[in-house]
């Protein structure tokens, strides 16, 4: 069986780091997952650190950008887009 991606929810705020982490947390609260995804860069290797005192489940996963963010959305969105 292929791997099935969903994407659930795509939040655009700018707020300051205490406001991300609190979203964050009720973000990681409020959905079942397995995972979550942070971009290890700017305010994300913060939260990373935050999130990953306190969170057992889900578990927090660094992401390390390897391009830049057009590339890296491109990529990310192909098996989305496909359909």
């Amino acid at each position: 069986m292929p791997n099935k991606y969903y994407l659930l929810e795509v939040v655009r705020v700018r707020v300051d780091f205490p406001a991300l982490l609190a979203l964050a947390r009720a973000r990681i609260q409020s959905d079942r997952t397995n995972y979550v995804l942070i971009e290890d860069a700017a305010n994300g290797s913060a939260l990373l650190q935050a999130l990953s005192r306190e969170l057992l489940r889900p578990a927090v996963v660094r992401i390390r950008p390897d391009r830049d963010k057009e590339s890296r959305l491109q990529t990310g969105s192909s098996p989305i887009c496909r359909r």
